[in-house]
């Protein structure tokens, strides 16, 4: 699509930037992109993201700004918080856990099933205890956002807290350190083996915890949006989920790429 194309998408918001008394689109900061994204939920506002995100791309690249300030441009869905698995599958797991580290990436794992890839990169930046949101940053995709529920809100204070009792002076900026990692001055995420091993002690596996989150979510939600919305993933892996909750239900290009 043109750079024509782009602003024709986006351009509710360039109006609004200009009653606004912006008429240079390099005095655009990331928080404008935010604040704009942020007024839609769902595909609407994926599309505006998507579109700002190309326009200010291209613009890059003719040379036209400096910076981008939509390159990270975050999905404002809306806000469905998740239910963890059935309790017979979650009953008395945390309390075989004995670690407040290993309590938050299980439930972040059972709950709003992220990966050990998506935990390693998270940032203390990016936790809005207040608003009850996090969010994850993907290479090659839009900030995902999660919307914080009892559970996860409570793992994660908890942890906060023995992370600062341990490690006061600590400066990483990620959201789970290890002992290695808290004072390392080149901030390196926590090893993908310092998460895995201790869950795989207690016969849980990170793939799996996601896997089965998202296929019980697709059991009671037949929306592959819902699915979109809730996890960050692509429409053809709903589909896929779907299919294998509910077999010979849909087809298989019921959401287009």
């Amino acid at each position: 699509m043109s750079v024509l194309g782009y602003v024709r998408r986006a351009a509710t918001v360039l109006t609004t930037w200009h009653a606004a008394g912006i008429d240079d689109l390099r005095a655009i900061t990331q928080d404008h992109i935010t604040r704009a994204v942020a007024e839609l939920t769902g595909s609407p506002a994926t599309a505006r993201a998507v579109a700002l995100r190309s326009l200010f791309r291209a613009l890059k690249r003719e040379g036209l700004i400096f910076r981008d300030p939509a390159r990270n441009a975050p999905v404002s869905a809306a806000r469905a918080l998740p239910k963890p698995l059935d309790e017979d599958q979650l009953r008395g797991a945390l309390q075989r856990i004995p670690a407040p580290r290993t309590q938050v990436t299980f439930v972040l794992a059972a709950v709003h099933a992220l990966s050990a890839h998506d935990q390693r990169g998270l940032l203390i930046d990016d936790l809005d205890r207040s608003r009850g949101t996090l969010k994850i940053r993907r290479p090659g995709s839009l900030v995902h956002v999660i919307y914080l529920d009892e559970l996860t809100d409570r793992h994660l204070a908890m942890w906060l807290a023995e992370r600062d009792r341990r490690w006061p002076a600590g400066t990483n900026p990620h959201v789970l350190v290890t002992a290695h990692t808290a004072y390392d001055p080149n901030h390196p995420q926590v090893s993908s083996n310092a998460l895995n091993k201790p869950l795989r002690r207690l016969g849980h596996q990170f793939g799996r915890l996601r896997r089965d989150r998202i296929l019980d979510e697709a059991r009671h939600n037949c929306d592959p949006l819902n699915l979109v919305r809730l996890f960050g993933i692509h429409p053809r892996t709903a589909m896929t989920y779907l299919n294998a909750a509910h077999p010979g239900r849909f087809r298989p290009d019921a959401v287009a790429p």
